[in-house]
This record gives C-alpha cells, structure tokens and sequence, in this order.
C-alpha cells in the first residue's frame, strides 16, 4: 500500500508529454483534437503545417493538399480558439540564393505572410534561413527541424550559441534508440549555459536505421517542393521500400516510438513527441491521436505509420502487442539496433 502511494507521488512529478501532429487543412479535425484533449488532459498542444504554394515548403511539400494563404489564415484563427499552438515549418535543406534580390525579396514575402499569422514557433532545417529569420523577422522563435540531423550535443550547443531564437530542438531519429545519448541531451537541453530548449523527438516514422541516403532524400524533397514540381519518381522512397521488404530488420530498427512506450520517453524528461501526417488522410490522423494520447494501440502496429511506404500500400501484419518489450530489450542489452532477429520476431512477421 505504501509502495502504491510512493508511485502515485512519483508519477505526479513526470511532465505529462505533449504531442505536435501534423495537419492537413481538414477544419472537421479541429473538433477531434478538441474532443480527444478534453478526455486527455489537453495533451495535443500544437499543429504544424505548411501552405503548398509558399515560396519554401519542405520534406513532402509537394504531396499537400491546395490551400489559399486565405483560407489558412481563417483555419489558424480557428485552430488559436479552439487554444493550439501553430508551428509553421519551413524545413527544407535547400536554400535558394538569398544574395538574389528577386529571391530575397519573394523570402521576405513569404516570411512576412507567416509572421502575419503569428506562429508559436516555426520550424527551420537550414542555418542560412535561420540566421535570415532572426536578421528580418526576429520575433519568431524557432525548432531546429529533424532535418538537420542533430544527433551529437556538441552539434546542438554549437547551434544554440549562434542562435538565441532557438527555442526547440528536434533530435535525429537515431536519437530515439540510443538512451545513453538522449539522458544526455535531454541534461544538455535544460542547462543554463545558453537558453534552455525543449526536446522533441518524431515517433511515427520508419525510416532505415542511419540511412545512408537520407541527407540526400531530404534534399531533394527540398528543390522539388522549391520548384513546384507535380509529378516525380520518388527513387529514394523505392529504395527504402525494397530494403525493408528484403529484410525485417530493417523495421525493427527503424526508430519508431510505440504509443505503449512514450511513458519509458515521458519518463527520461523528452518534452514533445511529434506525430508526422500533415499530408495524410484524416482518418490516420484520427487513429495515431487517438492511439499515442491514450498511450495504447490493439491490432497491426503497421497501422501507426504511413502505408505508402510499401508496395501497393500492403504492409505487412505485426501485432502490436508483439513489440511490448523490444525497446526494454535493447536497451537491457545496451543495444540501439538488432544485427540479427530473435526467431520470436521473425515469427511474428506476416501478409494478410
């Protein structure tokens, strides 16, 4: 009973994780998130997005869905009563010619639109745009987006030296596998050396384990989204779909977060936990909210994460419930990857 009431005090000292989730300009989602906080203790305190035809998109840019600068303004004024913070991103690695004055001045246009809207937070993946933001619009605070593969301590204070609107940081994906580096981190984030930032990590993503390619990927998301190209053969999506189909592994060590296991990152002291989807259905939308706030998922794990990332949107069948100790596993074993797969999680890998 009395070890009862020391977890029950303990438990009120966590931080309660917050969630950022992508949205996709359906207003009908406002209301879910609304209705789902209600029951869940708020916990979905912000949206982020992007307006496709802006003068710098990002990763996936080009897969939005049409939105007019108008009806974006009316939906974040919706979004701001219904009490979420807006995080606008502009997180593509290229960067046009800034010494262009053509190009500067269509920047600062874009920027000066998005500063209108009075985002919490924008999200930034290149230096250069970085320091162009805190020189022209410097009351926008800012989150160093995945994108800029932060992976060292080292590489996050030399970024906040430099910048003193940084106020968030979201670490590699690799992060998310390897604890010894995140306790660091999250240590690092809160001292007083420069200005404390937050930690956020992405959950519902499966790319490979330190894809070699990925730098390149979200280079090339970047100049396509610049360019407005429509149609394109995605050659590095092809490339990750037919290496995790060759080989299991090659998920188990993707570095996803399970609902069932933000508690073990709530715990550490990790701040955010970011849900990808802005240019998803709405009803993936509904089920990743609805599973990561409730902390609980039943049925194919598969689910949580965006079926085009295999052939004809056929993922395969993993149990979710199947995977209820791997993290513990690995990190019991001081591992952040598998080399080879235990025959109970080969097992369990199925097409239905």
């Amino acid at each position: 009973m009395e070890g009862d009431k020391i977890f029950e005090q303990f438990n009120k000292k966590i931080k309660k994780m917050k969630y950022s989730i992508g949205y996709n300009f359906n207003k009908k989602l406002i209301n879910y998130f609304s209705k789902l906080n209600k029951k869940n203790n708020n916990l979905i305190f912000e949206v982020f997005f992007a307006v496709k035809g802006g003068y710098l998109g990002g990763a996936r840019y080009y897969d939005l869905p049409k939105t007019s600068f108008e009806e974006a303004e009316k939906q974040v004024k919706l979004l701001k009563k219904n009490s979420f913070k807006i995080n606008y991103l502009i997180n593509t690695s290229y960067c046009p010619d800034l010494k262009n004055k053509k190009v500067e001045t269509k920047v600062k246009e874009y920027f000066s639109w998005v500063e209108s809207i009075k985002p919490d937070i924008v999200t930034v993946a290149n230096e250069k745009i970085m320091f162009f933001l805190e020189k022209f619009f410097p009351s926008l605070k800012i989150n160093a987006s995945i994108v800029f593969g932060l992976k060292t301590v080292k590489q996050v204070n030399d970024l906040r030296k430099k910048h003193p609107n940084l106020a968030r940081i979201t670490l590699h994906q690799s992060v998310n596998r390897d604890k010894k580096l995140l306790i660091k981190q999250i240590k690092n984030a809160k001292s007083k050396k420069y200005t404390p930032v937050e930690i956020e990590l992405l959950a519902n993503e499966i790319c490979l384990y330190m894809c070699p390619k990925m730098k390149e990927h979200y280079y090339y998301n970047g100049i396509k989204s610049f360019k407005g190209a429509k149609k394109h053969i995605n050659v590095f999506e092809s490339y990750c779909t037919k290496k995790r189909i060759s080989n299991p592994i090659h998920f188990l060590n993707s570095t996803f977060i399970r609902p069932e296991d933000v508690s073990i990152y709530e715990k550490l002291g990790v701040d955010i936990i970011k849900l990808s989807g802005r240019e998803a259905p709405s009803n993936y939308l509904k089920l990743i909210s609805r599973a990561y706030l409730t902390k609980k998922y039943e049925g194919n794990v598969m689910n949580l994460f965006d079926a085009r990332y295999w052939p004809d949107n056929n993922p395969p069948y993993i149990k979710n419930i199947n995977l209820r100790i791997f993290l513990k596993y690995l990190w019991k074993n001081n591992l952040k990857k598998l080399e080879r797969i235990p025959k109970k999680y080969l097992k369990m890998w199925t097409y239905k």
